[in-house]
């Protein structure tokens, strides 16, 4: 019988805290989403570099069937291996990439390219666009896929699909 008072002491004192704690709490409104503005060239890329990049990411074993509307940005990082060949990450984001070199605009989507990207693959620079917008989650953008373009013979082949590739992506 002493044990069950001991308890039901416990659990008075413990809800009365929390009562109390629950009346002192001060509401901070959540910070307001920033709005970026940002203006980028849009490139015109080579339509080989383009087809054989869509079937890659749009593959029916690898890639991404596009039932999610609103990932529509797809940012493409380029980093140079050797004198040929170039890696690719690739993903999908919901908003434009504003720390891109440049873009361009195919089936509705928006590839926005960095990094050390291959001449042979932009063939020249139209206008400049303006782009807005407003970041409402402030998490990291995971490339999907991890690809090598060799740009003697034009040719994407998917390198990986594999978590670690991913994680060395990151730790680097």
């Amino acid at each position: 019988m002493e044990g069950r008072n001991y308890i039901l002491v416990l659990l008075f004192v413990f809800s009365a805290g929390i009562s109390q704690a629950q009346e002192n709490r001060v509401y901070i409104p959540p910070d307001p989403p920033e709005t970026y503005h940002f203006a980028l060239p849009e490139l015109q890329v080579d339509t080989v570099f383009l087809k054989d990049l869509n079937t890659i990411l749009f593959d029916v074993r690898y890639g991404w069937s596009g039932r999610d509307n609103f990932l529509k940005n797809i940012p493409i990082h380029f980093e140079k291996i050797d004198s040929l060949n170039y890696s690719i990450n690739a993903g999908l984001w919901y908003m434009p990439g504003k720390n891109s070199t440049g873009f361009f605009e195919h089936n509705g989507y928006f590839y926005w390219l960095g990094g050390e990207i291959p001449p042979t693959i932009i063939l020249e620079t139209k206008s400049i666009k303006q782009f807005s917008f407003t970041e409402y989650i402030g998490f990291i953008n995971p490339p999907l896929w991890f690809l090598v373009y060799n740009k003697q013979d034009g040719s994407i082949v998917f390198k990986t699909n594999d978590y670690l590739e991913y994680l060395r992506y990151y730790i680097k």
